[in-house]
């Protein structure tokens, strides 16, 4: 792998200007669809805002599990504990429950 694609990897926001900027130094190509991440809090309340209700929400995907992109744990014991996660998660165990990848919301228009 290049420098360039682990560095791809760290989806950290506090790293994104340091990442822009190394990208640019290094040539490397400009995302074409601009994004952002958001909190579960800060994403109800844009959708509040928008006149949104939430109906349903829900966290999901928990892993890989990486340090500096590289794996720590053998794919089968990662996939054991992803599954493991979602499923505290899936029963809204307070410390899982909005700590997935995800966050998938069901609204209606108010």
């Amino acid at each position: 792998q290049t420098l360039m694609s682990n560095f791809q990897n760290f989806n950290n926001p506090l790293l994104a200007p340091a990442k822009r900027s190394l990208k640019a130094l290094l040539g490397g190509r400009r995302d074409t669809v601009p994004h952002r991440y958001f909190s579960p809090r800060s994403f109800d309340a844009l959708l509040a805002e928008a006149g949104l209700a939430k109906v349903k929400d829900a966290t999901v995907g928990f892993g890989p599990f990486t340090l500096l992109a590289h794996p720590v744990l053998p794919e089968q014991v990662g996939i054991r504990l992803h599954c493991w996660m979602q499923g505290l998660a899936d029963r809204r165990t307070r410390l899982l429950r909005r700590r997935g990848t995800h966050y998938v919301v069901l609204t209606r228009a108010d």
